[in-house]
C-alpha cells in the first residue's frame, strides 16, 4: 500500500493526486518537518502535510544534485539542518529566512475553506527554490539589486515548474491540454492557483489581484531596467516590485522550454519524450549556470550569457534558441568587450583561487568575486552591493565578451533599491519585514516571502483586507511619503574588481 496520496498541484486540481511511497531523506542537506510521522492515509491533516514537504523537499534536493557537474552539495548556506513548518501562523503567504521554510494559511472567506500554503506543491518547492539557490550562492541573499531579487523569485517558479515535470501524469495532462503546444497557459504554467485564488476572494481584487494563480509562466511581459519602472501595479502590470518584475525572466526561461521542446519534436516523434528531454537539457542549463553567473545589478543578462555557456559546453546544440528567446524579451545585451585584446593563455596566469571557472575547448569563462560593503549616509546604513566581473573566451582563446560595473552604476542603483524599501514599508530593525537593519548598521535580508502582500493577508494585523498603502502598513518608516533620493556625498569609494584588466593593459605595453 503506499505511504500518501501525492499532491502534484493543489487542491484545485484533485486529478493530480497520485499514491506515492515516501523517498529516503538524501545523504546531507539535512532536514526536520514539524508533525512529520511519515506514512499516513489522511488528507490535509498536519501529518499528511509534513508528509507531502518530505516528499517535495526531498525530489527537490534529488533533482538538483542530479543535474549538477559540480560535487553534490551537502549543506545549506547558513544551518545544518533545515526546519520545516507546515503551519507557521495565520496568513496567506510562504517563507524561507535560512533558517527555515514556513508555511501558512487563511480562512477564504467566498468558499470558507482554509487554504494552507503548504497544500500546493508548487508554494513549496518555490520557498525551496530560494533555500537550494541560497546555499548554491549565498552572495545573493543579502545584496541590493532589483535583478537579483527578482532572480530570486523566478527561480523558485523554475523550481517549482521543473519538479512538477518529473511526474508523467503532469508531462500527459499538458499535453492534452495544450493538444502539444506547449506555448499555451495551462495547469503546469499557473503557479499556486488556490493561493491565488484565495487572495483575490481576501480582498476583493482591490490592489490590482487577479483571480486564479499568483503567476503564470506564460506572459508577455519584457525586458525594462527595474529602477525605471513603476514601483506599483495591478497584476497586468510590470513593475519593479520582485514578484512582479520575476515574471520577465520566468517567461524566457520558459520560452527557452518551448523551442528545445519543439526542436526535439523535429527528431522525436513522440511528444512526451521530446518534453522529457527537453525538460532535463535545461534543467541542467539552468543548474550549472548558477555557479558562474557573475553578481551584478544585471543579473537577467548575466545569467542568460551563463545559459548561454552551458550551450556552448553541449555543442551549441540550442545556442539560437535560448538567443531567440532572451532577446525576445530584451533581457540580453550588447557584447562589451574590454578596451584593450586580451587572450586566454594570459589571462589563465592571473587566476585566483576563489575565481569560478569553465576552462572548455569551446569556451573558457572567468568569474571573478566582488561583494562590496556600501555606506549610504543620508540612509544611514551599510548595503552589500554586487560588482563581480566576468570574462568569457573564444575558442581560439579571444576575450568575446566582459562584465563591469560602474562606481556611480553601482551607488545610484543601491540608493534606488534601499528607497524603494523605506517606500515599500519594508525595512525594520526585526525580523518582522523582508529586510532589518543590524546593530552595527548593516542592511541585510532576513526572509524570502512567497508573495509581497504586507499586512492585507495577515488576520492577525490590523490592515487585514485592506488595500495597501504604506501609510497604513505597519512597519513602513516613511509615513506614506515617498523618501527623497540621497546624494552621494559621504559616499565610499567602490573598488571595481577589474586589476586584472589593468595588469593585462601593462603587459600588453610591456
Amino acid at each position: 500500500m503506499p505511504d500518501i496520496n501525492y499532491v502534484l498541484n493543489d487542491p484545485t486540481t484533485p486529478s493530480l493526486v497520485i499514491p506515492v511511497d515516501l523517498p529516503p531523506k538524501p545523504n546531507g542537506m539535512d532536514f526536520r518537518i514539524d508533525g512529520f510521522r511519515g506514512a499516513t492515509t489522511t488528507m490535509y491533516t498536519l501529518e499528511h502535510q509534513a508528509a507531502l514537504c518530505h516528499y517535495n523537499v526531498t525530489q527537490g534536493i534529488n533533482v538538483m544534485r542530479k543535474h549538477l557537474k559540480t560535487p553534490l552539495l551537502n549543506h545549506w548556506s547558513s544551518v545544518q539542518t533545515l526546519y520545516v513548518q507546515p503551519r507557521a501562523g495565520k496568513q496567506l503567504n510562504a517563507f524561507y529566512d535560512r533558517q527555515a521554510l514556513r508555511f501558512f494559511y487563511a480562512m477564504d472567506p467566498v468558499t470558507r475553506n482554509m487554504v494552507y500554503a503548504v497544500n500546493s506543491s508548487d508554494v513549496v518547492l518555490h520557498e525551496l527554490g530560494h533555500a537550494l539557490l541560497d546555499a548554491l550562492r549565498p552572495d545573493l541573499f543579502n545584496v541590493q539589486a532589483y535583478e537579483i531579487w527578482g532572480f530570486h523569485e523566478a527561480f523558485g517558479d523554475i523550481n517549482a515548474i521543473i519538479n512538477a515535470m518529473q511526474h508523467d501524469e503532469f508531462l500527459e495532462l499538458v499535453l492534452n491540454e495544450t493538444g502539444g503546444n506547449i506555448a499555451q497557459s495551462n495547469t503546469l504554467t499557473k503557479l499556486a492557483e488556490e493561493m491565488g485564488q484565495a487572495i483575490f476572494n481576501l480582498t476583493g481584487g482591490r490592489g490590482g489581484h487577479t483571480a486564479g494563480a499568483l503567476r503564470n509562466a506564460v506572459n508577455n511581459f519584457t525586458y525594462i531596467e527595474p529602477e525605471k519602472l513603476p514601483r506599483n501595479g495591478v497584476d497586468n502590470q510590470l513593475t519593479s516590485e520582485p514578484h512582479s518584475f520575476s515574471r520577465v525572466f520566468l517567461g524566457a526561461w520558459y520560452d527557452c522550454l518551448c523551442g528545445i521542446y519543439e526542436a526535439q519534436r523535429k527528431v522525436t516523434p513522440d511528444a512526451k519524450t521530446a518534453l522529457i528531454n527537453a525538460r532535463d537539457v535545461l534543467t541542467s542549463y539552468t543548474f550549472n549556470a548558477i555557479s558562474n553567473a557573475p553578481a551584478t545589478i544585471r543579473f537577467y543578462d548575466a545569467f542568460a550569457r551563463a545559459m548561454l555557456v552551458q550551450d556552448k559546453l553541449n555543442n551549441y546544440l540550442y545556442n539560437q534558441v535560448i538567443n531567440d528567446a532572451f532577446i525576445k524579451r530584451g533581457i540580453l545585451r550588447q557584447v562589451v568587450r574590454p578596451m584593450v585584446s586580451m587572450d586566454w593563455t594570459m589571462f589563465k596566469a592571473m587566476l585566483e583561487p576563489s575565481d569560478e571557472v569553465i576552462e572548455h575547448s569551446a569556451v573558457s569563462v572567468v568569474r571573478s568575486k566582488n561583494i562590496e560593503l556600501l555606506t549610504l549616509p543620508d540612509f544611514m546604513v551599510n548595503v552589500e552591493v554586487p560588482n563581480d566581473t566576468y570574462y568569457e573566451f573564444d575558442q581560439q582563446g579571444n576575450c568575446v565578451d566582459s562584465v563591469v560595473t560602474s562606481p556611480m552604476e553601482l551607488i545610484d542603483h543601491a540608493r534606488d533599491c534601499v528607497d524603494f524599501l523605506h517606500e515599500k514599508g519594508l525595512i525594520r530593525a526585526d525580523k518582522a519585514t523582508p529586510f532589518e537593519i543590524t546593530p552595527d548598521g548593516n542592511l541585510i535580508r532576513s526572509h524570502f516571502a512567497g508573495c509581497f502582500l504586507n499586512n492585507c493577508t495577515n488576520p492577525n494585523q490590523i490592515e487585514f483586507l485592506k488595500c495597501w498603502k504604506p501609510e497604513n502598513n505597519a512597519g513602513c518608516s516613511c509615513n506614506g511619503k515617498k523618501k527623497p533620493t540621497c546624494n552621494t556625498k559621504g559616499v565610499t569609494s567602490i573598488t571595481v574588481a577589474n586589476t586584472r584588466l589593468s595588469m593585462t593593459q601593462k603587459l600588453h605595453r610591456e
